[in-house]
Protein backbone atom coordinates (compact mmCIF):
# COMPACT_ATOMS: atom_id res chain seq x y z
CA UNK A 1 0.00 0.00 0.00
CA UNK A 2 1.38 3.41 -1.01
CA UNK A 3 0.07 6.51 0.69
CA UNK A 4 0.99 10.16 1.19
CA UNK A 5 0.31 12.46 4.12
CA UNK A 6 1.63 15.85 5.14
CA UNK A 7 0.54 17.76 8.27
CA UNK A 8 0.84 21.00 6.27
CA UNK A 9 -2.03 19.87 4.07
CA UNK A 10 -4.03 17.43 6.19
CA UNK A 11 -5.68 15.40 3.46
CA UNK A 12 -7.17 12.12 4.69
CA UNK A 13 -4.83 9.32 3.79
CA UNK A 14 -5.73 7.33 0.69
CA UNK A 15 -4.09 4.21 -0.67
CA UNK A 16 -3.19 4.37 -4.35
CA UNK A 17 -2.70 0.59 -4.40
CA UNK A 18 -4.04 -2.14 -2.13
CA UNK A 19 -3.01 -5.49 -0.72
CA UNK A 20 -5.08 -7.29 -3.36
CA UNK A 21 -3.25 -5.71 -6.30
CA UNK A 22 -0.50 -7.80 -7.87
CA UNK A 23 1.54 -4.68 -8.44
CA UNK A 24 1.02 -0.97 -7.81
CA UNK A 25 0.61 1.55 -10.63
CA UNK A 26 2.30 4.90 -10.39
CA UNK A 27 0.92 8.07 -11.90
CA UNK A 28 3.24 10.24 -13.87
CA UNK A 29 3.55 12.33 -17.03
CA UNK A 30 0.64 11.54 -19.31
CA UNK A 31 -1.49 10.23 -16.44
CA UNK A 32 -2.01 13.24 -14.11
CA UNK A 33 -5.58 12.24 -13.36
CA UNK A 34 -4.40 8.95 -11.89
CA UNK A 35 -2.50 10.71 -9.10
CA UNK A 36 -4.94 13.11 -7.49
CA UNK A 37 -8.66 12.25 -7.86
CA UNK A 38 -10.94 12.66 -6.09
CA UNK A 39 -8.96 15.03 -3.90
CA UNK A 40 -7.94 17.43 -6.65
CA UNK A 41 -4.47 18.82 -7.28
CA UNK A 42 -2.57 20.16 -4.23
CA UNK A 43 -0.82 23.53 -4.28
CA UNK A 44 2.29 22.07 -2.65
CA UNK A 45 3.85 18.72 -1.85
CA UNK A 46 6.35 18.19 0.95
CA UNK A 47 9.05 15.64 0.18
CA UNK A 48 12.44 14.48 1.37
CA UNK A 49 15.71 14.83 -0.54
CA UNK A 50 15.86 11.34 -1.99
CA UNK A 51 14.62 9.46 -5.01
CA UNK A 52 12.23 9.80 -6.77
CA UNK A 53 11.68 13.44 -5.80
CA UNK A 54 15.24 14.79 -5.83
CA UNK A 55 18.36 14.09 -7.90
CA UNK A 56 21.39 15.72 -6.30
CA UNK A 57 23.29 15.66 -9.61
CA UNK A 58 20.61 17.53 -11.59
CA UNK A 59 20.05 21.26 -11.85
CA UNK A 60 17.42 22.36 -9.38
CA UNK A 61 17.51 18.83 -7.97
CA UNK A 62 14.73 17.98 -10.42
CA UNK A 63 13.82 14.46 -11.47
CA UNK A 64 11.30 13.51 -14.14
CA UNK A 65 8.68 13.17 -11.39
CA UNK A 66 9.40 16.45 -9.60
CA UNK A 67 9.68 18.36 -12.90
CA UNK A 68 6.27 16.97 -13.86
CA UNK A 69 4.82 18.07 -10.51
CA UNK A 70 6.22 21.58 -11.00
CA UNK A 71 4.69 21.68 -14.50
CA UNK A 72 1.29 21.01 -12.87
CA UNK A 73 1.70 24.15 -10.78
CA UNK A 74 2.63 22.27 -7.61
CA UNK A 75 5.24 23.85 -5.33
CA UNK A 76 7.84 21.45 -3.92
CA UNK A 77 8.60 21.87 -0.22
CA UNK A 78 11.78 19.95 0.56
CA UNK A 79 12.73 18.85 4.03
CA UNK A 80 16.17 19.76 5.28
CA UNK A 81 18.74 17.04 4.45
CA UNK A 82 18.96 14.55 7.29
CA UNK A 83 16.00 16.10 9.16
CA UNK A 84 13.09 13.62 8.96
CA UNK A 85 11.36 15.55 11.76
CA UNK A 86 10.53 18.24 9.17
CA UNK A 87 7.86 15.84 7.92
CA UNK A 88 7.09 14.11 11.19
CA UNK A 89 3.52 13.16 10.30
CA UNK A 90 4.69 11.25 7.25
CA UNK A 91 7.43 9.48 9.23
CA UNK A 92 4.87 8.47 11.88
CA UNK A 93 2.67 7.03 9.14
CA UNK A 94 5.55 4.87 7.91
CA UNK A 95 6.25 3.68 11.45
CA UNK A 96 2.61 2.71 11.94
CA UNK A 97 2.56 0.75 8.68
CA UNK A 98 5.82 -1.00 9.61
CA UNK A 99 4.25 -2.12 12.89
CA UNK A 100 1.22 -3.39 10.98
CA UNK A 101 3.50 -5.49 8.78
CA UNK A 102 5.09 -7.18 11.81
CA UNK A 103 1.98 -9.35 12.14
CA UNK A 104 0.97 -10.12 8.54
CA UNK A 105 -2.42 -11.64 7.87
CA UNK A 106 -2.79 -15.09 6.34
CA UNK A 107 -4.19 -13.79 3.06
CA UNK A 108 -4.14 -10.65 0.94
CA UNK A 109 -7.82 -10.09 1.56
CA UNK A 110 -7.34 -10.29 5.32
CA UNK A 111 -4.32 -8.01 5.05
CA UNK A 112 -6.44 -5.46 3.19
CA UNK A 113 -9.04 -5.54 5.95
CA UNK A 114 -6.29 -4.81 8.50
CA UNK A 115 -5.07 -1.91 6.35
CA UNK A 116 -8.61 -0.56 5.97
CA UNK A 117 -9.13 -0.60 9.74
CA UNK A 118 -5.84 1.22 10.26
CA UNK A 119 -6.82 3.79 7.63
CA UNK A 120 -10.12 4.57 9.38
CA UNK A 121 -8.29 4.98 12.70
CA UNK A 122 -5.65 7.24 11.09
CA UNK A 123 -8.17 9.52 9.37
CA UNK A 124 -11.12 9.58 11.76
CA UNK A 125 -10.15 8.40 15.25
CA UNK A 126 -6.59 9.13 16.34
CA UNK A 127 -5.88 12.80 17.13
CA UNK A 128 -2.82 14.26 15.37
CA UNK A 129 -0.44 16.49 17.28
CA UNK A 130 0.46 18.41 14.10
CA UNK A 131 -3.24 19.24 13.66
CA UNK A 132 -3.76 20.53 17.19
CA UNK A 133 -5.35 17.31 18.41
CA UNK A 134 -7.82 17.05 15.53
CA UNK A 135 -8.11 14.27 12.98
CA UNK A 136 -7.39 14.74 9.25
CA UNK A 137 -11.07 14.18 8.45
CA UNK A 138 -12.04 17.12 10.70
CA UNK A 139 -9.89 19.70 8.98
CA UNK A 140 -9.54 18.45 5.41
CA UNK A 141 -11.00 20.45 2.53
CA UNK A 142 -10.68 19.05 -1.02
CA UNK A 143 -8.86 20.96 -3.71
CA UNK A 144 -10.87 21.97 -6.76
CA UNK A 145 -7.80 22.40 -8.96
CA UNK A 146 -7.85 20.01 -11.91
CA UNK A 147 -4.54 18.35 -12.80
CA UNK A 148 -3.41 20.10 -15.97
CA UNK A 149 -0.04 21.01 -17.44
CA UNK A 150 0.72 24.73 -17.12
CA UNK A 151 2.94 26.64 -19.50
CA UNK A 152 5.63 28.68 -17.72
CA UNK A 153 4.84 32.38 -17.47
CA UNK A 154 8.28 33.91 -17.95
CA UNK A 155 8.80 37.69 -18.11
CA UNK A 156 8.94 39.09 -21.66
CA UNK A 157 12.66 39.90 -21.43
CA UNK A 158 13.55 36.22 -20.84
CA UNK A 159 14.78 34.04 -23.67
CA UNK A 160 12.65 30.88 -23.76
CA UNK A 161 14.07 27.59 -24.97
CA UNK A 162 12.59 24.09 -25.22
CA UNK A 163 14.76 21.28 -23.82
CA UNK A 164 15.28 18.47 -26.33
CA UNK A 165 14.99 14.75 -25.60
CA UNK A 166 18.55 14.49 -24.26
CA UNK A 167 18.40 17.62 -22.05
CA UNK A 168 19.98 20.19 -24.36
CA UNK A 169 18.94 23.73 -25.27
CA UNK A 170 20.49 26.07 -27.85
CA UNK A 171 21.69 29.62 -27.21
CA UNK A 172 22.75 31.51 -30.34
CA UNK A 173 23.22 28.14 -32.03
CA UNK A 174 25.36 26.69 -29.22
CA UNK A 175 24.32 23.41 -27.54
CA UNK A 176 24.08 23.64 -23.74
CA UNK A 177 23.18 20.67 -21.56
CA UNK A 178 20.62 21.58 -18.89
CA UNK A 179 18.96 18.39 -17.63
CA UNK A 180 17.44 15.29 -19.17
CA UNK A 181 14.76 15.52 -16.48
CA UNK A 182 13.42 18.59 -18.30
CA UNK A 183 13.13 17.06 -21.76
CA UNK A 184 10.27 18.59 -23.69
CA UNK A 185 9.89 21.44 -21.15
CA UNK A 186 10.32 25.19 -21.65
CA UNK A 187 13.05 26.94 -19.65
CA UNK A 188 13.52 30.69 -19.26
CA UNK A 189 16.88 32.45 -19.49
CA UNK A 190 17.37 35.73 -17.64
CA UNK A 191 20.36 37.72 -18.87
CA UNK A 192 22.83 38.53 -16.11
CA UNK A 193 25.93 40.03 -17.76
CA UNK A 194 28.05 39.45 -20.82
CA UNK A 195 27.35 35.91 -22.03
CA UNK A 196 25.81 34.73 -18.74
CA UNK A 197 22.17 33.77 -18.22
CA UNK A 198 20.35 32.44 -15.20
CA UNK A 199 18.08 29.57 -16.14
CA UNK A 200 14.64 28.92 -14.64
CA UNK A 201 12.01 26.21 -14.93
CA UNK A 202 8.79 27.88 -13.76
CA UNK A 203 9.94 29.25 -10.36
CA UNK A 204 12.82 26.78 -9.91
CA UNK A 205 16.29 28.36 -10.21
CA UNK A 206 18.48 26.12 -12.38
CA UNK A 207 21.67 28.15 -11.93
CA UNK A 208 23.91 29.97 -14.39
CA UNK A 209 24.56 29.18 -18.05
CA UNK A 210 27.65 30.80 -19.53
CA UNK A 211 29.12 30.84 -23.03
CA UNK A 212 32.88 31.41 -23.24
CA UNK A 213 35.54 31.16 -25.91
CA UNK A 214 37.20 27.77 -26.21
CA UNK A 215 40.57 29.22 -25.12
CA UNK A 216 39.02 30.35 -21.82
CA UNK A 217 36.82 27.32 -21.28
CA UNK A 218 39.05 25.37 -18.93
CA UNK A 219 39.25 28.28 -16.52
CA UNK A 220 35.44 28.47 -16.44
CA UNK A 221 34.74 24.82 -15.61
CA UNK A 222 35.24 25.36 -11.90
CA UNK A 223 32.97 28.40 -11.79
CA UNK A 224 30.06 27.63 -9.43
CA UNK A 225 26.61 27.16 -10.97
CA UNK A 226 27.93 27.65 -14.50
CA UNK A 227 28.03 25.75 -17.78
CA UNK A 228 30.70 26.67 -20.33
CA UNK A 229 30.27 25.96 -24.03
CA UNK A 230 32.21 26.64 -27.19
CA UNK A 231 30.25 29.33 -29.07
CA UNK A 232 31.95 28.43 -32.35
CA UNK A 233 31.74 24.64 -32.34
CA UNK A 234 28.40 24.37 -30.53
CA UNK A 235 29.72 21.54 -28.34
CA UNK A 236 29.30 21.38 -24.59
CA UNK A 237 32.63 21.25 -22.75
CA UNK A 238 31.38 21.63 -19.22
CA UNK A 239 30.27 19.70 -16.22
CA UNK A 240 26.84 19.87 -14.61
CA UNK A 241 26.76 21.67 -11.28
CA UNK A 242 23.95 20.86 -8.86
CA UNK A 243 22.20 23.75 -7.19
Amino acid sequence: MRAVYSPRRPQPLRARGDALARRSRCAGPGRPGAAFPPAGTPRAIQCDNGSPFVCTRARGGLTLLSAWLVSLGIRLIRSRPGKPQDNGGHERMHRDLAELELAPARSRRAQQRDCDRWLVDFNNVRPHEALGGKTPAEVYKPSHRAPAMQLPNYPPEYKVRRVNRVGIIKIFGDCVYVSASLRGQLVGLQHERGMQWRAYFHEVDLGLVEIVNINDALSMLSAPESIAVNPNKGTSISSIVSI
